[in-house]
């Protein structure tokens, strides 16, 4: 848990959601004791809602250019996986941050 938690933190640093922590999406080798969290398919990027802009790294090209994407996107349905969906995810909340994520790993 502390390895998939650090790697949410990891995320969250870099301004990211995730968007769909479950267990198929952790790949754990209890030899080595590493981790692997993977599918970044419904990942976006923490948007500041007032200012439309990442909230973190807002000067990097590449951020700057997901965040265009994201937004030509215009995601308005949120999916993931049920079960481990937060309350905001679930009632399609706009302003979502990596909190989402924390609450999938409960």
């Amino acid at each position: 848990m502390y390895i998939l938690l650090n790697a949410v933190d990891h995320l969250a640093d870099y301004g990211v959601m995730h968007r769909d922590i479950k267990p198929n999406n952790f790949l754990y080798d209890p030899e080595t004791r590493t981790g692997l969290l993977i599918d970044f398919g419904l990942s976006e990027i923490t948007i500041n809602s007032e200012t439309n802009k990442p909230i973190k790294h807002a000067e990097n090209e590449q951020v700057k250019k997901i965040a265009q994407l994201q937004k030509h996107v215009k995601i308005k349905n949120r999916v993931g996986t049920k079960g481990y969906m937060p309350p905001e995810s679930l009632f399609n909340y706009r302003n979502q941050t990596p909190s989402v994520d924390v609450w999938a790993c409960k």
